[in-house]
This record gives C-alpha cells, structure tokens and sequence, in this order.
C-alpha cells in the first residue's frame, strides 16, 4: 500500500502544484516558483526512495487501480530501473528549469501562467516514464503535447511564439494518432 500511494501522489504532485499555482495567479513570482520548486523536490525525494526497489534489490514498485474491468482497462504505475533514471532526469532538469526561470523571467511577466504550465508539462513528461500500461501511456503522451503547446507558446503576443507552439502541437499530435493507429494494430 505505501508504494501504491508513494506512486499515486509522485504521478500527482505536480498537477497539484499546477492547481495551486493557478489559484495564487495573482499572488508574486516568488510564491509560483516555490509552489513548483517545492513539488519538483518532493517528488524527487519520493522517487529517490525508491532507488533500490527501482533498481534491482527487490520487486519493481508497480501499483494498479481497476479503471473499467469490463473492458479489462486498468490504470497502472510503476518504476522499472530505466523510468526511474528518466524520472530523476525530468525532476531534476525540471528542478533546474524552475530555479532558472524565478530569476530568468521579467517582472512583468506571467509567472503564474509559465510555472503552472511548466508542473503540468513536468507532470505529463513524469506520467509517461512511470506509465504501466498503453493507456496510461497514450494518455501521458497527449497532456505532453498539449501542455508543451503551452509552454512553447507561453509569449502568445509573438507571432513566431505561436506559429513555433502550432507546429509543436501538430508534429506532436500527429505523432501521437500515429501511436494510437499502431495500438489499434497490435490490438
């Protein structure tokens, strides 16, 4: 049961930082970058304890929810060694990313809307390493390419700012009908 819930609010965490920097939208830079700042080093810290189950001094951390047992469709988590090397990447960078940004952006800037996309990018990126299944996958695999159009598209007042978050949304979604096509296949 621990490992179940040290997976679920690993997988959460950031779509919660997301929401509370969305509901601080008003509130200063320093706030949205510790809100983000804190849930990108929680969940460090949670991935980090499970480094040895993760890497081979155990079973694989793997938790399961029934979603639609009609359908046999199950939600399920798990850190195998090389989701877990990719999950300490996209924390870290993401980590990194968030540091940058407190003293990078101007400000007059929006950093409520910028940190809140950037935890949901974290968090879909996050979502896919950790996935168990095709579903959760595909699902990951599509917040990433919304969430990517976002941040791609952050200075949406720049015409090249929009056109260059357009094209990601395409090449990205594109490439995941093209997943969901190969599913259907392998189905």
């Amino acid at each position: 049961m621990a490992i179940a819930m040290t997976l679920l609010t690993l997988v959460t965490l950031p779509f919660l930082a997301a929401l509370a920097i969305a509901f601080t939208h008003g509130a200063a830079r320093a706030v949205h970058s510790a809100i983000a700042g804190g849930a990108s080093a929680a969940c460090l810290a949670l991935i980090a304890s499970l480094a040895a189950p993760a890497l081979g001094n155990g079973p694989v951390p793997t938790a399961s929810w029934q979603w639609v047992p009609a359908l046999g469709l199950d939600l399920t988590l798990m850190v195998d060694p090389l989701g877990w090397m990719f999950a300490l990447l996209i924390l870290g960078i993401g980590l990194l990313v968030i540091i940058f940004a407190h003293f990078y952006l101007y400000p007059t800037e929006d950093t409520g809307r910028f940190f809140a996309s950037l935890m949901l990018f974290q968090g879909a990126m996050l979502g896919i390493v950790i996935a168990g299944n095709v579903l959760l996958l595909l699902v990951f695999w599509e917040l990433t390419s919304f969430t990517s159009y976002l941040l791609i598209g952050y200075k949406h007042t720049y015409e090249d700012s929009r056109a260059s978050a357009l094209q990601a949304l395409l090449v990205t979604g594109g490439g995941g009908l093209a997943f969901l096509a190969g599913v259907f296949v392998l189905g």
